[in-house]
């Protein structure tokens, strides 16, 4: 699976934990200590680097054997490649977070339309917008700029927080 022979792991016995991507070779080791002490099955997911070097997702599940004078002798375990697995998630969480994204869009927009529809007051209808458009995207500042009747230049016509009342109060524009 990782392109290691059974001679490197024996000839190196920490070769396993030189494997471990580094992000995640202290929380093996925690676990890898806790197991040891409690002689619970170790049982985890981490990410290990392959012999040529390729990223490879395992559940390793180990029980460390014991002598018959209780000393640690060696751990007797499985690794299953899960890359798949987790390359999936991955995707899925991605996935997800564009379809949750996409949803906020839309419920903005309704309301948008829907303030648009039952405000007939042009500042009123700026405002309205801009603090749905803060409070759904959770951004800190939102503005509307509106071009001018010569439609030479953008002016501010609405915006959220302290510092939007300031640019408002100075008529702020862009060319």
């Amino acid at each position: 699976m990782l392109g290691y022979t059974q001679e490197e792991f024996l000839a190196n016995p920490l070769l396993w934990l030189d494997i471990v991507v580094p992000e995640d070779r202290e929380a093996v080791k925690q676990e890898s200590i806790r197991t040891s002490k409690t002689g619970e099955t170790f049982t985890m997911e981490y990410r290990l680097f392959s012999k040529d070097m390729k990223l490879v997702w395992v559940r390793d599940e180990a029980r460390l054997i014991r002598n018959a004078k209780g000393d640690p002798e060696y751990w007797l375990g499985v690794w299953a490649d899960i890359t798949q697995a987790k390359q999936a998630e991955v995707e899925q969480d991605r996935i997800v977070e564009s379809l949750t994204r996409r949803t906020v869009q839309l419920q903005t927009a309704s309301e948008v339309s829907r303030a648009a529809t039952s405000i007939l007051e042009l500042g009123t209808l700026l405002s309205t917008v801009v603090e749905l458009i803060r409070s759904h995207f959770d951004y800190y500042y939102v503005g509307i700029f509106l071009a001018d009747e010569n439609n030479e230049r953008a002016v501010l016509r609405a915006a959220t927080g302290e510092m939007g009342q300031v640019l408002l109060k100075s008529q702020h524009s862009l060319p």
